[in-house]
């Protein structure tokens, strides 16, 4: 079946696609290269510039794209640095770039005459910073910088990218600082800032009143989320897993009620988040974490959660205290606990630190 696919979309592509095997090198007529709008290859282990060469006179290109046949996520190829200052500055008709996986450290400036792109993709490569013309490519959509274990910082020119819709730094471990000025892509659907070393997000994230997807899991060092977070009346997806340093939410994120991923939330004191907040978000689905149950002082609260109604939660983590002292209570544990019981179908609970009876 995939075969036929794959020579059902060859024929309807015509004379407009070219796919590469991994022995082969680019030898086309010069007539049938100036037609060629979409280029893909599989990956070798070094790249030479020979074997791209003649893609000189294909200068209608829209897509360069290579593809992985193995599924090795940590294999990393070589590029020859002709490709990237040579062949690609021509192919001013871009729209889809990447060069994910290759040992690159660094981004040619001539990118900036790569006025179409689309889609750009740098993932898990050996790049330490952007070049500030990356600014100048203003009908960017996508950028993909996942695994750059090397970047450190992004540059100022980032807010030039006005139709910028999806930003993946997920991986980007060096990277422990958001540029303010980022607040100010509101057309952004999609932020990963995923296993990097952040400690917080930008105060005025709310202004991104189009975001739909703010992942932050496995962020360490992450102590805060800002109060502006609950105006993204359009947020589907909140995920906060593995943040140890994160103790509290912002007032208000109860009201989020589109949220369909909330992986975590914590109760907390006053006029904090209060189990009862979880009520309005009904469309909750995966994993939830509830952590600071001790601090629920009535069973009432907890059916008001109604947990029961959730009924896409498959895996639900609810966790109380590691202090076992005096103002711990067995029987109102035991209360809050039944209260919150969930959906007879859950795949997954884990119940932690409870003294209940």
């Amino acid at each position: 079946m995939p075969d036929l696919i794959n020579d059902l979309a060859t024929s309807v592509a015509g004379e407009n696609f070219f796919m590469l095997g991994q022995k082969n090198a680019v030898n086309c007529r010069n007539g049938a290269l100036e037609k060629l709008h979409h280029f893909s290859y599989i990956f070798q282990e070094c790249e030479v510039y020979r074997k791209f060469k003649a893609l000189y006179t294909a200068r209608r290109l829209r897509t360069f794209l290579p593809v992985s046949v193995k599924r090795d996520k940590w294999e990393r190829f070589y590029l020859s640095s002709k490709i990237l200052t040579k062949l690609l500055p021509q192919q001013q008709f871009l729209r889809v770039l990447s060069l994910a996986k290759y040992r690159i450290n660094e981004v040619p400036q001539s990118i900036e005459g790569l006025k179409h792109l689309r889609y750009l993709n740098f993932s898990d490569t050996d790049i330490t910073c952007l070049p500030e013309q990356i600014g100048d490519l203003y009908n960017l959509q996508s950028l993909l910088l996942s695994g750059c274990t090397k970047l450190s910082r992004l540059p100022d020119s980032l807010v030039k990218l006005k139709n910028l819709r999806y930003l993946n730094l997920s991986g980007c471990t060096k990277l422990s600082r958001l540029p303010d000025n980022l607040i100010k892509l509101i057309n952004l659907r999609y932020l990963n800032f995923s296993r990097t070393d952040i400690t917080c997000v930008p105060e005025k994230v709310g202004n991104l009143y189009n975001l739909q997807s703010l992942l932050l899991s496995g962020c360490h060092g992450l102590c805060s989320l800002p109060s502006s977070l609950v105006k993204l009346i359009n947020l589907r997806h909140l995920e906060i897993t593995d943040t140890p340093k994160l103790k509290e939410l912002p007032i208000g994120i109860g009201e989020l009620t589109g949220l369909q991923t909330l992986s975590k939330v914590i109760i907390g004191d006053a006029n904090r988040f209060k189990i009862s907040h979880l009520k309005d978000l009904q469309h909750l689905q995966g994993r939830l974490t509830i952590e600071g149950l001790h601090k629920v002082a009535k069973s009432t609260d907890a059916k008001e959660a109604n947990l029961q109604q959730k009924k896409g939660l498959h895996d639900l983590k609810m966790e109380w205290s590691d202090v076992f002292d005096d103002s711990r209570n067995e029987l109102i544990e035991s209360e809050v606990l039944e209260g919150l019981r969930p959906f007879e179908k859950l795949t997954n609970i884990k119940i932690s630190k409870y003294m209940g009876i």
